[in-house]
């Protein structure tokens, strides 16, 4: 059964308890695991408490960006441009890997 929501803000906050809850399920296989699921953790709690942040892939894949390399976990930023076929379209898009 899905949920209702009284607001955006309350089904971002949703959404990111179950993905927290579900990214515990997953192993990274990584020595620094731990900081790397905090990082996540803590950019998804942000973005549930900030209406105008939701969406917005610059601002999430900058901040997880700058949290896991203040905690010396190599990763990089990346931006580019993503093709949708089906639109027959492309639109910029940023992730962290």
């Amino acid at each position: 059964m899905i949920p209702h929501f009284n607001s955006k803000l309350e089904f971002l906050q949703f959404l990111s308890d179950e993905c927290i809850k579900n990214m515990k399920k997953f192993e990274l296989n990584h020595q620094q695991e731990i900081g790397i699921q905090k990082a996540y953790a803590s950019t998804l709690n942000y973005l549930a408490k900030t209406e105008e942040a939701s969406g917005g892939c610059h601002l999430i894949s900058a901040m997880l960006h700058i949290l896991l390399s203040e905690q010396g976990i190599e990763n990089k930023l990346v931006i580019g441009e993503v093709e949708d076929y089906e639109a027959n379209t492309q639109f910029s898009h940023s992730w962290s890997k």
